[in-house]
Protein backbone atom coordinates (compact mmCIF):
# COMPACT_ATOMS: atom_id res chain seq x y z
CA UNK A 1 0.00 0.00 0.00
CA UNK A 2 1.55 3.06 -0.97
CA UNK A 3 1.68 6.22 1.08
CA UNK A 4 -0.94 8.38 -0.72
CA UNK A 5 -3.63 5.36 -0.27
CA UNK A 6 -2.52 5.16 3.83
CA UNK A 7 -3.55 8.85 3.75
CA UNK A 8 -6.44 8.75 1.87
CA UNK A 9 -7.63 5.64 3.93
CA UNK A 10 -6.78 7.58 6.98
CA UNK A 11 -8.72 10.91 6.06
CA UNK A 12 -12.11 8.40 5.22
CA UNK A 13 -11.83 7.21 8.70
CA UNK A 14 -11.77 10.33 10.14
CA UNK A 15 -14.92 11.54 8.24
CA UNK A 16 -16.56 8.21 9.05
CA UNK A 17 -16.30 9.34 12.51
CA UNK A 18 -16.35 12.66 13.27
CA UNK A 19 -20.42 11.99 11.31
CA UNK A 20 -20.65 9.45 13.87
CA UNK A 21 -20.32 12.10 16.25
CA UNK A 22 -22.26 14.76 14.76
CA UNK A 23 -24.84 12.32 14.76
CA UNK A 24 -24.92 10.96 18.07
CA UNK A 25 -24.36 14.73 19.53
CA UNK A 26 -27.43 15.22 17.01
CA UNK A 27 -29.25 12.42 18.86
CA UNK A 28 -28.50 13.70 22.45
CA UNK A 29 -29.01 17.06 21.52
CA UNK A 30 -33.03 15.68 20.13
CA UNK A 31 -33.24 13.97 23.49
CA UNK A 32 -32.63 16.69 25.48
CA UNK A 33 -34.56 18.82 23.97
CA UNK A 34 -37.60 16.52 24.57
CA UNK A 35 -37.27 16.13 27.90
CA UNK A 36 -37.16 19.95 28.23
CA UNK A 37 -40.53 20.16 26.43
CA UNK A 38 -41.99 17.42 28.81
CA UNK A 39 -40.83 18.42 32.00
CA UNK A 40 -42.40 22.08 30.82
CA UNK A 41 -45.69 20.45 30.03
CA UNK A 42 -45.79 18.88 33.11
CA UNK A 43 -45.37 22.44 35.00
CA UNK A 44 -47.60 23.50 32.97
CA UNK A 45 -49.92 21.37 33.81
CA UNK A 46 -49.33 21.52 37.16
CA UNK A 47 -49.24 25.08 36.93
CA UNK A 48 -52.94 25.05 35.71
CA UNK A 49 -54.36 22.22 38.41
CA UNK A 50 -53.16 24.59 40.79
CA UNK A 51 -55.23 27.43 39.74
CA UNK A 52 -57.75 25.25 39.27
CA UNK A 53 -58.04 24.31 42.67
CA UNK A 54 -57.17 27.55 44.07
CA UNK A 55 -60.35 28.04 42.17
CA UNK A 56 -62.22 25.84 43.53
CA UNK A 57 -61.44 27.24 47.07
CA UNK A 58 -63.02 30.60 46.35
CA UNK A 59 -65.97 28.87 45.25
CA UNK A 60 -65.62 29.76 41.85
CA UNK A 61 -65.63 26.45 40.00
CA UNK A 62 -67.76 23.66 41.80
CA UNK A 63 -67.06 21.50 39.55
CA UNK A 64 -63.55 20.78 39.83
CA UNK A 65 -62.71 18.01 42.18
CA UNK A 66 -58.66 19.50 43.21
CA UNK A 67 -58.84 20.28 47.11
CA UNK A 68 -56.35 22.37 49.21
CA UNK A 69 -55.75 21.57 52.66
CA UNK A 70 -52.87 22.60 55.04
CA UNK A 71 -51.70 20.87 58.21
CA UNK A 72 -49.81 22.13 60.95
CA UNK A 73 -46.63 19.71 61.35
CA UNK A 74 -44.11 19.98 64.08
CA UNK A 75 -40.61 20.43 63.34
CA UNK A 76 -37.29 20.58 65.30
CA UNK A 77 -35.09 24.09 64.77
CA UNK A 78 -31.66 23.21 65.13
CA UNK A 79 -30.06 26.65 65.20
CA UNK A 80 -32.35 28.23 67.42
CA UNK A 81 -33.23 24.81 69.33
CA UNK A 82 -36.34 24.98 69.84
CA UNK A 83 -40.17 23.16 68.11
CA UNK A 84 -41.41 25.15 65.43
CA UNK A 85 -44.84 24.93 63.68
CA UNK A 86 -44.32 23.87 59.60
CA UNK A 87 -47.34 24.36 57.56
CA UNK A 88 -47.54 21.51 55.21
CA UNK A 89 -49.65 22.61 51.92
CA UNK A 90 -51.23 20.01 50.12
CA UNK A 91 -52.92 20.13 46.83
CA UNK A 92 -54.60 17.43 44.48
CA UNK A 93 -54.56 17.34 41.34
CA UNK A 94 -55.63 15.21 38.18
CA UNK A 95 -52.51 12.71 37.74
CA UNK A 96 -50.41 10.45 39.46
CA UNK A 97 -47.11 10.60 41.99
CA UNK A 98 -45.74 13.72 44.10
CA UNK A 99 -44.43 17.04 43.08
CA UNK A 100 -42.50 19.29 45.74
CA UNK A 101 -42.12 22.58 45.59
CA UNK A 102 -38.55 23.70 46.03
CA UNK A 103 -38.51 27.37 45.15
CA UNK A 104 -38.13 28.36 49.01
CA UNK A 105 -35.92 24.80 50.63
CA UNK A 106 -34.86 21.58 49.14
CA UNK A 107 -35.28 18.05 50.61
CA UNK A 108 -33.40 15.12 51.88
CA UNK A 109 -33.07 11.89 50.43
CA UNK A 110 -35.52 11.38 54.19
CA UNK A 111 -37.91 13.85 53.41
CA UNK A 112 -38.00 12.81 49.83
CA UNK A 113 -38.93 9.12 51.55
CA UNK A 114 -41.41 10.16 53.85
CA UNK A 115 -43.77 12.33 51.23
CA UNK A 116 -43.90 8.63 49.28
CA UNK A 117 -44.92 6.98 52.22
CA UNK A 118 -47.64 9.31 53.16
CA UNK A 119 -48.64 8.98 49.73
CA UNK A 120 -48.79 5.47 49.70
CA UNK A 121 -50.74 5.29 53.46
CA UNK A 122 -53.00 7.58 52.71
CA UNK A 123 -54.35 6.06 48.84
CA UNK A 124 -54.52 2.71 50.95
CA UNK A 125 -56.51 3.94 53.69
CA UNK A 126 -60.43 4.12 53.77
CA UNK A 127 -60.86 7.79 53.01
CA UNK A 128 -58.81 7.61 50.52
CA UNK A 129 -59.06 10.98 47.86
CA UNK A 130 -60.09 10.57 44.21
CA UNK A 131 -57.39 12.23 42.78
CA UNK A 132 -53.64 10.59 42.85
CA UNK A 133 -51.80 13.67 41.90
CA UNK A 134 -50.28 15.56 45.39
CA UNK A 135 -48.78 18.76 45.22
CA UNK A 136 -46.54 19.58 48.47
CA UNK A 137 -44.95 22.83 49.22
CA UNK A 138 -44.12 23.91 53.19
CA UNK A 139 -43.72 27.17 54.79
CA UNK A 140 -40.50 26.99 56.53
CA UNK A 141 -39.00 30.26 58.83
CA UNK A 142 -36.74 32.26 55.94
CA UNK A 143 -33.69 31.06 57.63
CA UNK A 144 -34.14 27.45 56.27
CA UNK A 145 -32.44 26.18 53.22
CA UNK A 146 -33.59 22.73 53.50
CA UNK A 147 -36.03 20.42 54.87
CA UNK A 148 -34.76 17.25 56.50
CA UNK A 149 -36.15 13.99 58.44
CA UNK A 150 -39.05 11.94 58.28
CA UNK A 151 -41.37 13.33 61.14
CA UNK A 152 -43.71 14.76 59.17
CA UNK A 153 -44.69 11.72 57.53
CA UNK A 154 -48.16 11.17 59.42
CA UNK A 155 -48.62 14.62 59.35
CA UNK A 156 -48.36 14.55 55.30
CA UNK A 157 -50.63 11.65 54.85
CA UNK A 158 -53.10 13.01 57.03
CA UNK A 159 -53.25 16.07 54.89
CA UNK A 160 -53.44 13.93 51.84
CA UNK A 161 -56.49 12.11 52.96
CA UNK A 162 -58.16 15.13 54.29
CA UNK A 163 -58.33 16.71 50.59
CA UNK A 164 -60.89 13.77 50.24
CA UNK A 165 -64.24 14.95 49.95
CA UNK A 166 -65.87 13.55 52.88
CA UNK A 167 -63.03 14.23 55.64
CA UNK A 168 -61.81 16.97 57.14
CA UNK A 169 -59.10 18.19 59.80
CA UNK A 170 -60.21 18.64 63.29
CA UNK A 171 -59.33 21.83 65.08
CA UNK A 172 -56.74 22.14 67.66
CA UNK A 173 -54.76 19.09 66.47
CA UNK A 174 -51.09 18.78 65.66
CA UNK A 175 -48.55 15.60 65.00
CA UNK A 176 -45.27 14.36 64.76
CA UNK A 177 -44.18 11.18 63.95
CA UNK A 178 -42.81 9.01 60.88
CA UNK A 179 -44.74 6.15 58.71
CA UNK A 180 -43.75 2.98 57.55
CA UNK A 181 -45.53 1.86 54.35
CA UNK A 182 -47.85 -0.46 56.63
CA UNK A 183 -49.29 2.36 58.28
CA UNK A 184 -47.20 2.29 61.85
CA UNK A 185 -45.86 5.35 63.33
CA UNK A 186 -42.24 5.32 64.20
CA UNK A 187 -40.63 7.49 66.41
CA UNK A 188 -39.06 10.57 66.37
CA UNK A 189 -36.65 13.54 68.20
CA UNK A 190 -37.61 16.01 70.18
CA UNK A 191 -41.36 15.63 70.99
CA UNK A 192 -40.88 17.60 73.97
CA UNK A 193 -39.75 20.69 72.23
CA UNK A 194 -42.58 20.09 69.58
CA UNK A 195 -44.96 19.55 72.65
CA UNK A 196 -43.87 22.86 74.07
CA UNK A 197 -44.21 24.63 70.63
CA UNK A 198 -47.70 23.15 69.58
CA UNK A 199 -48.76 24.25 73.26
CA UNK A 200 -47.82 28.13 72.92
CA UNK A 201 -49.58 28.14 69.53
CA UNK A 202 -52.52 27.20 71.30
CA UNK A 203 -53.46 23.57 70.15
CA UNK A 204 -55.37 21.24 72.47
CA UNK A 205 -53.73 17.98 71.50
CA UNK A 206 -50.63 16.47 70.29
CA UNK A 207 -50.38 12.89 68.52
CA UNK A 208 -47.11 11.66 69.11
CA UNK A 209 -45.47 7.95 68.78
CA UNK A 210 -46.50 4.77 70.38
CA UNK A 211 -44.25 5.12 73.32
CA UNK A 212 -43.35 8.79 73.55
CA UNK A 213 -45.98 10.24 75.38
CA UNK A 214 -45.04 12.91 78.36
CA UNK A 215 -46.42 15.51 80.60
CA UNK A 216 -47.10 18.71 79.48
CA UNK A 217 -49.32 21.34 81.19
CA UNK A 218 -51.77 22.75 79.15
CA UNK A 219 -52.37 20.14 75.70
CA UNK A 220 -53.38 16.60 75.95
CA UNK A 221 -50.02 14.14 74.30
CA UNK A 222 -51.32 11.25 73.00
CA UNK A 223 -49.96 8.50 71.45
CA UNK A 224 -50.59 6.55 68.87
CA UNK A 225 -49.18 3.14 67.05
CA UNK A 226 -50.72 3.95 63.23
CA UNK A 227 -52.39 6.06 61.16
CA UNK A 228 -55.92 4.81 61.91
CA UNK A 229 -55.32 5.02 65.27
CA UNK A 230 -54.14 8.79 64.74
CA UNK A 231 -57.28 9.22 62.17
CA UNK A 232 -59.88 8.94 64.85
CA UNK A 233 -58.04 12.00 66.66
CA UNK A 234 -56.91 14.18 63.93
CA UNK A 235 -59.94 13.87 60.99
CA UNK A 236 -63.80 14.14 60.93
CA UNK A 237 -66.34 13.47 58.79
CA UNK A 238 -68.04 15.61 56.47
CA UNK A 239 -66.72 18.47 54.84
CA UNK A 240 -68.09 22.36 54.56
CA UNK A 241 -69.55 24.22 51.96
CA UNK A 242 -66.06 25.16 50.89
CA UNK A 243 -62.51 23.22 50.68
CA UNK A 244 -61.23 23.00 54.46
CA UNK A 245 -58.26 25.33 54.45
CA UNK A 246 -56.82 25.13 58.41
CA UNK A 247 -54.01 27.22 58.81
CA UNK A 248 -53.44 27.93 62.27
CA UNK A 249 -49.64 28.88 62.01
CA UNK A 250 -47.90 31.35 59.58
CA UNK A 251 -44.45 32.10 58.62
Amino acid sequence: MDRNRLIMLILVGLVIINLSWTSAIYTNVSSLDRNVTEVQTTQNHIQEQLVGATNVSNGSNAGFSSRRVTVPALAYDTTAREGVIVPFHVVTIAGDGIYTDTQEVTYDVLTQQSFRIAHKVAYNSTSAPVLEGVVISVDTPESWENVGGNSAGLATAMAITATSEDTQLKDGVVMTGGLTKDGEVTRVTHVREKAVAAREAGYDVFLVPYGQSLEIDGIRVISVSSFQEAKQYALASGRESEPAQHIRATR
